[in-house]
C-alpha cells in the first residue's frame, strides 16, 4: 500500500514525537483537521469539497496548508499521518 520511504519521519515513534504531534494538530484549523480526516479515509478533493460544502480550489488550499504545517511532502504521506493518529487525536 505505502512504501516503507512514504512511512519514514511520519509516524510517532517515541512519546517526545507524540507530543510534538499534538503541538503540530493544535496549530491546525479546525476545517484543516477535517480535510485531514477525509484525506484518511482515501477521499478525493473533489469527495472533500462536496462533503465539507466547499470548492476544490479551497481543498487543494487546505491540502497545501497541511503539507506545510506537517511537514510533509506528498497527499501520501498525509494520509499515512492522518490514519496513524485518527483513533488518537482527530
Amino acid at each position: 500500500m505505502f512504501s516503507e520511504s512514504d512511512r519514514r519521519g511520519i509516524l510517532p515513534a517515541t512519546d517526545s514525537d507524540s507530543s510534538i504531534l499534538l503541538e503540530k494538530l493544535s496549530a491546525l484549523t479546525p476545517r484543516e483537521r477535517d480535510v485531514l480526516r477525509w484525506i484518511g479515509i482515501g477521499a478525493t478533493n473533489r469527495q472533500i469539497g462536496e462533503q465539507l460544502y466547499i470548492s476544490e480550489t479551497t481543498v487543494k488550499t487546505h491540502v497545501t496548508h497541511l503539507l506545510n504545517r506537517l511537514n510533509l511532502k506528498n497527499r501520501s504521506q498525509l494520509a499515512i499521518y492522518a490514519n496513524s493518529i485518527s483513533h488518537r487525536f482527530i
